[in-house]
């Protein structure tokens, strides 16, 4: 977390402070400020996240005669509620609708194919993968269109579960995050699957009129940030055999 790293560096900048080791609170709080800098404005954050997410052009049409059948739609988990008092939609986090509309959006191309969605229940009573399932045929799109892996907890999860439910055969459209989908591709491929890439939820978008942007630090930069820290270290943990 980045932000955690700043105030660690400010933390330890006070005890050698109160230790009378001025020269190295000093250091300490010089570099704190300057990572504080470096995270809170765009250029760095920029500069990450761009690199993920320009690997994989968004999926703008669909050539549908070149498609292997059956066509699965796998649409990755990410974050939502049991609130019963809201519409399934509304339970889920703005990402993971994301990536439900996209799903939608892909199935929308290719009428017969299924949209398969992902995600466990941990402790609550319904698994993210049936509300997302849920949300996609109050959308429009038929149950019958629709499947769900309920066990899955990580994207290896995801990879290793829809392998050994579906198998290799036919075509796979993957849809996560444009800044997640070069790890999540990476696992796919690891479990024998060859995906078509449909990113969405990108971070950074151009405009057709440019305007100046002052480099002020700002708490968006931030969370950009640490979403890009959060998939660097993850294909590092992955490189070193981690799940």
């Amino acid at each position: 977390m980045p932000l955690t790293i700043f105030w660690g560096f400010l933390f330890i900048s006070g005890i050698f402070s109160l230790l009378k080791r001025k020269k190295y609170a000093r250091w300490l709080l010089a570099i704190a400020l300057v990572w504080m800098a470096l995270i809170s404005t765009r250029p760095l954050t920029g500069f990450l996240v761009s690199r993920l997410e320009n690997r994989y052009p968004p999926l703008l049409s669909v050539d549908t005669a070149s498609l292997e059948k059956p066509v699965r739609i796998m649409v990755l988990g990410s974050g939502f509620s049991d609130d019963s008092r809201l519409s399934p939609n509304s339970r889920l986090s703005v990402m993971a609708m994301g990536r439900v509309a996209e799903g939608i959006r892909m199935h929308r191309l290719v009428p017969e194919s299924t949209i398969v969605f992902s995600g466990y229940k941990g402790k609550l009573s319904v698994s993210q993968a049936e509300v997302s399932a849920d949300a996609a045929v109050s959308l429009g799109v038929g149950r019958s269109s629709t499947a769900t892996l309920t066990t899955t907890r990580t994207t290896l999860d995801e990879a290793e579960t829809f392998f050994s439910t579906f198998g290799p055969g036919g075509t796979l459209i993957l849809v996560t995050d444009a800044i997640h989908m070069p790890r999540a591709m990476k696992l796919f491929k690891a479990s024998s699957l060859d995906p078509i890439a449909s990113p969405t939820n990108y971070i950074i978008k151009r405009n057709s009129v440019k305007r100046p942007e002052l480099p002020l630090p700002g708490a968006g930069h931030i969370r950009n940030m640490e979403n890009a820290v959060h998939e660097y270290a993850g294909h590092l943990w992955y490189s070193l055999g981690g799940r």
